[in-house]
């Protein structure tokens, strides 16, 4: 972490101008000389301490990156989301596509209906064709029966004939 450089830290000096004191003498060579090397030496050690924070935070950044190792590629994983998106997109597009949402429900319930009605009316018109079907048989039973009952008492009568016309037959006979 790197200090920040502050004025305070150039020996409680605010500013880089060399100290005067009311004793120096202004038009000394020698005095102002004497202030520019402290100013620089000042400098140059401010300067040295920056340089060895900035190198201490760099090697600290150094070692963050090798302690973290080789970064993860995530491009192949992000292709195959990517892909996946896509895909999803694709289908996506045809379900819109599709005329059951085109249409609408509204379309579809009186389509239903429609259908319902038609099928509804196709068994009712087979129930009456069957309906007429079984009253066309029953009439041809109750015919078949009314013969067969005409036979039987036929039958009865023809016996009975006979009977008699066998005793009367005998009788005669004898």
């Amino acid at each position: 972490m790197a200090e920040e450089y502050r004025d305070e830290d150039l020996d409680g000096r605010d500013d880089l101008e060399p100290d005067t004191s009311p004793e120096d003498d202004a038009g000394d060579p020698a005095a102002a000389f004497e202030a520019l090397r402290e100013t620089v030496e000042d400098l140059a050690a401010n300067l040295t301490r920056e340089m060895t924070t900035i190198r201490k935070g760099v090697e600290t950044a150094f070692d963050q990156i090798e302690r973290q190792g080789t970064p993860v590629d995530y491009s192949a994983e992000l292709g195959r989301i990517v892909q996946s998106l896509t895909t999803v997109g694709e289908r996506l597009k045809a379900v819109e596509q599709s005329p059951v949402l085109r249409q609408g429900a509204d379309h579809y319930a009186r389509a239903l209906e429609r259908s319902g009605d038609g099928l509804v009316r196709n068994a009712v018109q087979q129930l009456e064709r069957q309906a007429s079907d079984l009253e066309r048989i029953s009439g041809v039973l109750a015919s078949h029966s009314r013969s067969a009952f005409l036979r039987k008492d036929q039958d009865i009568r023809m016996w009975t004939a006979a009977g008699f016309g066998i005793i009367a037959g005998m009788s005669l006979l004898l």
